[in-house]
């Protein structure tokens, strides 16, 4: 299908299709699987992008035309029975044109067998499908005259516009000649003034064109007053707005991101439902945009070599130092590897959120009474009393005890002794009698056999029970 967009000059330049409503039928129905757009003179060389909205309001992803300027009809109008459509050119010199919106509607075709005769269900359906098809043109048909008619009225308007601007040219060609009759009487009488005004001392001067006596003035001078507009008096910058403040209190701000390409589509639509209410096509201005190139925003802030540099969009920077950060100065910060930030300044660990420094079974020592609970939080029990701690291993798990010992120190020797002399008692056990010798009464002696392992070890004695070098804390496990 060929669609021709014309150029139209009533109250301004407005670009639009010939045909107000393209009925595309189903994907692939009615032979229309492409439109090809024949386009304006003035867009020759510009990027033409075809903007789609369906029925729901749905915005698919705008479709960039070929070499030939054509779109094959998809799912981006198959998708909703009817919509809206518009086309948006774009020039490298900045030309920006837009079509004024126009409707589409696409039917759903009616799946028969071959040559098999339509059911009554599939005839009924047919029939309600002809007659809302008939409805809706007849509801085209309506708006089409009151179009017509706010068209005409449209041109009522304009004619009555053109012979009022008329008649305001014609007073402003007066008023110029007279403004010029009163500025050359007015620089005769200068001329007169300067033959005739004596000065207080020395010979006639001519400053800034006029002689005599002559006060010397700010504005002489090119001086800027106080208060005046001329100089800028303080920059704020708050989220993507720059606020230039001048010397007269008046303000202008400056956008900080270059929006000139418009990434939604946009349409002429009434006030009522959110729009501009004109009956021209959008533009720059219309919806708050900086043209692109412009120095009213601000392209880029980068750190460098210790300074803040602003790049506005005409490509103009200024420069501000911005000291190290300190504990008591305000300033730049370079973070290190354990950190990172996103892209509206929030810190991060590299590694994630810090992790809890005593999950559930840690174990805390300290020489105070303080429960760590009190600290850190969570649940804790004070544990090994009079114990000391030892690592766990296979033969005990953690969480174990043992009970307090040593390793038994055993030996044995042989003795002649008088019979039934041989008493023993601590560390030492008698065995039974292996041999006799000698006569009872002058070959064997009595000896008290004693051991004492502090002489060989002074660990020995020490301490009443096993006691290694310690030195006592409290001791806590997190239970909770």
């Amino acid at each position: 299908m060929r669609v021709k967009i014309i150029r139209k000059n009533f109250g301004g330049v407005e670009f639009g299709p010939e045909m107000r409503v393209l009925h595309l039928g189903g994907q692939s129905s009615a032979n229309v699987e492409r439109l090809k757009f024949e386009l304006p003179q003035e867009w020759a060389g510009c990027a033409v992008t075809l903007h789609i909205q369906r029925q729901d309001g749905t915005l698919p992803t705008p479709i960039l035309l070929d070499e030939e300027h054509s779109a094959a009809v998809g799912k981006e109008f198959t998708a909703s029975p009817c919509g809206s459509w518009m086309l948006l050119a774009l020039g490298e010199d900045g030309y920006r044109a837009l079509t004024r919106p126009a409707r589409y509607d696409c039917y759903e075709t009616l799946n028969t067998d071959g040559d098999a005769e339509i059911s009554p269900t599939q005839y009924e359906l047919f029939v309600a499908r002809v007659l809302g098809y008939a409805t809706g043109a007849q509801e085209s048909a309506k708006e089409a005259r009151n179009a017509a008619a706010a068209a005409k009225q449209d041109a009522d308007t304009a004619a009555t516009a053109g012979a009022n601007a008329a008649r305001a040219a014609k007073m402003a060609q007066e008023a110029a000649g007279s403004a010029q009759g009163d500025a050359e009487r007015a620089q005769r009488a200068a001329d007169r003034a300067e033959n005739f005004a004596p000065p207080e001392d020395g010979a006639v001067v001519s400053v800034n064109g006029r002689g005599g006596v002559v006060t010397l003035t700010a504005e002489d001078l090119g001086a800027v007053g106080a208060n005046s507009a001329g100089y800028v008096k303080s920059i704020s910058l708050t989220d993507r707005t720059l606020t230039l403040t001048f010397g007269d209190g008046s303000t202008k701000t400056m956008q900080t991101k270059d929006t000139t390409a418009l990434e939604n589509m946009t349409g002429i639509l009434p006030a009522a439902h959110g729009g501009t209410g004109k009956n021209t096509p959008l533009t720059a201005d219309d919806v708050g945009a900086v043209e692109k190139g412009s120095g009213d925003y601000l392209k880029s802030a980068e750190l460098q070599n210790g300074e803040l540099v602003l790049t506005f969009g005409s490509g103009d920077t200024v420069h501000y130092t911005l000291p190290a950060a300190t504990t008591t100065t305000l300033g730049g910060v370079k973070l290190s590897d354990d950190f990172t930030a996103d892209a509206d300044g929030t810190l991060h660990l590299a590694g994630g959120t810090a992790p809890d420094p005593y999950p559930v079974g840690s174990i805390y020592q300290s020489t105070a009474r303080t429960s760590p609970a009190a600290l850190f939080g969570g649940t804790w029990q004070e544990i090994a009393q009079n114990r000391v701690l030892m690592g766990a291993g296979s033969g005990h798990a953690a969480g174990t005890t043992v009970e307090a010992g040593l390793p038994n120190i055993t030996g044995s020797f042989v003795a002649d002794v008088k019979k039934g002399e041989h008493k023993v008692s601590g560390a030492f056990t008698a065995g039974s009698a292996i041999a006799s010798t000698g006569e009872y009464s002058n070959f064997s002696d009595v000896y008290k056999f004693s051991l004492d392992a502090s002489k060989s070890n002074a660990i020995y004695g020490r301490s009443a029970t096993v006691q290694p070098a310690a030195y006592y804390v409290h001791i806590w496990r997190r239970v909770a």
